[in-house]
C-alpha cells in the first residue's frame, strides 16, 4: 500500500510541475506580447513626435489610398484639419486646376501598389497656393501585400517662382531683342524707288551704333538690288556734327566701291555751313536740298 501511494504522489507532482511550466510559458508569452505591444506603441509615439517636427509634410494612407494620418506641416499646406483630411477628404487640398489629374494618378498608383511621385499645388480655403513635390512608397506586410502608402510633400514654391521668373526673363529678353531688331530696321529703312534706285530717309539723332547699322543696311541693300544710285536723305537728322559727317563720308565711299553713286539730300543751310566748318570732303557725293530733287536726279542718272 505504501508503494502505491508513493507512485501516486510522484505522478501528481509531475503533473503539478508540468502545469507550473505551462503557466510559466503562458506568462512568458504574455510578457513577450506585452513588450512587443509596448515597443510598437513607443515606436508609434516616436514616429508621431518626429513627424510633428519635420519641416516637410508627412502622410500615411490605407491600402485604398485614403488618408489615415497627416502631420501638422501637411495640414498647414492644405489648410485643413486632420478630421477633414482623413479618408478621401485630403483631395480637397488640391488646387482646382490640378485636382482631377492628381486624384486620378494617385488612386491608380495606390491600387497598383506603385511608388508615386508628382508636382502639384495645394490651395487653402483662404486662397493661399503652395507648390509641392510629393512622393510616396508602398507599405507591405510580411506576405508582401500592400497595407498602405507612406509619403512626403516638400514646399517648392520658391523654386517654381525662380524658374518662372527665369522663363519670364528669357521671354522678356527675346521680346527686347525682337523690338530692337524692329527698331533697327525702322531706323534704317531702305526704300526701293525702282530696280536701279534705292533711298534711305534718316530721322532722328545718329550715334556710332546707328551709323554702323546705316552703313550695313546700305551695303546689303545696294548689293542685293544691284542699285546704280543710292539716296541718303538727312532731312530728319536734327544735328550734323563731326561724327555724323564721318559716317556719311564712309557710307558714300562704301557705296562707290559697290559701283553705285551716292546722292545726299536734305542739305539745309546750317548743315552746309557745318560741313564746311568741319572741312568734310564730299567729293564724289552729289548733294541736293530735298528728297524730291534727289529722286529726280537719280531717275535721270539710272535710265
Amino acid at each position: 500500500m505504501g508503494s502505491d501511494r508513493e507512485e501516486t504522489d510522484d505522478g501528481a507532482d509531475d503533473e503539478l510541475r508540468a502545469l507550473r511550466r505551462h503557466v510559466a510559458d503562458l506568462e512568458g508569452a504574455l510578457s513577450e506580447s506585452q513588450r512587443a505591444q509596448d515597443a510598437l506603441r513607443l515606436g508609434e509615439e516616436r514616429f508621431r513626435m518626429l513627424a510633428t517636427h519635420l519641416p516637410v509634410g508627412v502622410y500615411q494612407t490605407d491600402a485604398n489610398g485614403d488618408c489615415v494620418y497627416a502631420n501638422e506641416r501637411w495640414l498647414e499646406f492644405a489648410g485643413l484639419t486632420l478630421e477633414q483630411a482623413l479618408g478621401p477628404g485630403w483631395s480637397e487640398a488640391l488646387h482646382p486646376e490640378d485636382r482631377n489629374r492628381v486624384h486620378r494618378e494617385w488612386y491608380e498608383a495606390a491600387i497598383a501598389g506603385r511608388e508615386f511621385q508628382t508636382e502639384c499645388r495645394f490651395m487653402t480655403p483662404q486662397g493661399k497656393v503652395t507648390w509641392l513635390s510629393s512622393r510616396a512608397v508602398a507599405l507591405r506586410d510580411e506576405a508582401g501585400a500592400v497595407t498602405g502608402h507612406f509619403g512626403t510633400v516638400t514646399d517648392m514654391t520658391e523654386r517654381r517662382r525662380a524658374e518662372e521668373a527665369y522663363r519670364e526673363g528669357l521671354v522678356q529678353q527675346e521680346t527686347i531683342r525682337a523690338q530692337e531688331a524692329a527698331l533697327a530696321e525702322l531706323s534704317t529703312p531702305l526704300v526701293p524707288i525702282n530696280d536701279r534706285v534705292v533711298a534711305m530717309p534718316l530721322i532722328g539723332a545718329i550715334d556710332a551704333r546707328r551709323a554702323a547699322r546705316v552703313l550695313e543696311a546700305l551695303l546689303v541693300g545696294v548689293a542685293a538690288r544691284g542699285a546704280q544710285v543710292t539716296i541718303l536723305d538727312i532731312t530728319g537728322v536734327p544735328t550734323v556734327d563731326a561724327q555724323v559727317a564721318d559716317a556719311l563720308v564712309r557710307a558714300a565711299r562704301a557705296v562707290r566701291l559697290l559701283g553705285a553713286q551716292m546722292v545726299l539730300s536734305g542739305i539745309r543751310p546750317d548743315v552746309a555751313q557745318t560741313l564746311v566748318e568741319l572741312g568734310v570732303d564730299l567729293g564724289g557725293i552729289v548733294t541736293v536740298g530735298s528728297l524730291q530733287a534727289a529722286i529726280a536726279h537719280a531717275m535721270r542718272v539710272a535710265r
